[in-house]
């Protein structure tokens, strides 16, 4: 699948019109330029600017904010800058640790379509971004069930 029809399928996936507390960010800078928007508002330098955001929010914020990181690294992918490292360690899931169940959270909620799209944005990251191991197991594991049905 090419890089638009990812992020078309992200888009159909990921409604932009989440409730006003899963637009909103708990703390930080992310806050200020991020919180209360729709995901798709924000551009390029923005979610670079805040890339580390995806590692402080609630699962149903992660949910609702994930799509913006995705569709950035696939349409700029020689931009995206520290947004990839970023993208690649959100999906990938960890061994151990803390973060293990806020992982287990924050994928629990998504709905099929949704795990469809982050298993075709996998792929394709996979392709324009270069072999990542981890995520790849991750892709396989979590998300790529939903892409089959």
């Amino acid at each position: 699948m090419r890089s638009q029809e990812v992020i078309k399928r992200i888009r159909s996936a990921f409604p932009s019109d989440a409730s006003p507390a899963a637009r909103s960010l708990a703390a930080g800078e992310g806050r200020k330029e991020l919180g209360g928007r729709r995901w798709n508002e924000p551009d390029l330098p923005t979610l670079r600017r805040h890339h580390e955001s995806l590692f402080f929010m609630t699962p149903a914020q992660l949910v609702y904010w994930l799509p913006a990181f995705l569709v950035a690294t696939l349409r700029y992918p020689r931009r995206a800058g520290n947004l990839v490292g970023s993208v690649a360690f959100t999906l990938t899931k960890p061994r151990t640790g803390a973060y293990r169940k806020l992982y287990a959270e924050w994928t629990g909620l998504l709905t099929e379509a949704q795990r469809a799209a982050v298993a075709s944005f996998i792929e394709r990251f996979l392709v324009v971004h270069g072999e990542d191991a981890a995520l790849e197991k991750s892709g396989r594991a979590v998300f790529a069930s939903a892409k089959r049905r």
